[in-house]
């Protein structure tokens, strides 16, 4: 059920940025859409997630979209990239956390580095829906 939540999200982000959203908004669900993609095709084809250490694959995953997020956050003409950026810090930062203190309970890790999707997806379909009366009352280009 958490995995069609998540896709039905991610394909609302989708329709919304093509429909609505500007550039920014566009590279943003991209950026989520392609994550969310990588991941899937790593664990269909080599093996699921290890909680009870670091899991490396989901660091390097995690990484590369804070680095792409925060790319976004200094390019674009927009605000909500810093909180996309924000909610990424806290998914990367788990496992820091988890090498840290390995004693930790085994839900914590998961849930740390998952759960911030979630709303990083509300930012986006509510950044999608704003954004043409953010670029209206601005008088912005849809550029980054």
């Amino acid at each position: 059920m958490r995995m069609e939540i998540q896709y039905g999200l991610l394909v609302l982000a989708v329709l919304l940025s093509l429909w609505r959203g500007g550039q920014p908004e566009r590279t943003g669900v991209a950026i989520m859409v392609g994550a969310l993609l990588a991941d899937r095709l790593f664990h269909a084809l080599l093996r699921g997630s290890i909680y009870h250490e670091v899991d490396v694959w989901h660091l390097l995953l995690d990484g590369a979209m804070l680095a792409g997020i925060i790319a976004l956050a200094l390019s674009a003409n927009r605000k909500w990239p810093m909180w996309l950026a924000a909610l990424q810090v806290i998914a990367t930062m788990s496992h820091a956390l988890r090498a840290i203190d390995t004693e930790m309970l085994n839900i914590v890790y998961p849930v740390l580095s998952r759960a911030p999707f979630y709303p990083q997806l509300g930012v986006l379909i509510i950044a999608c829906l704003l954004a043409n009366r953010t670029r209206r009352a601005r008088g912005v280009s849809d550029t980054l």
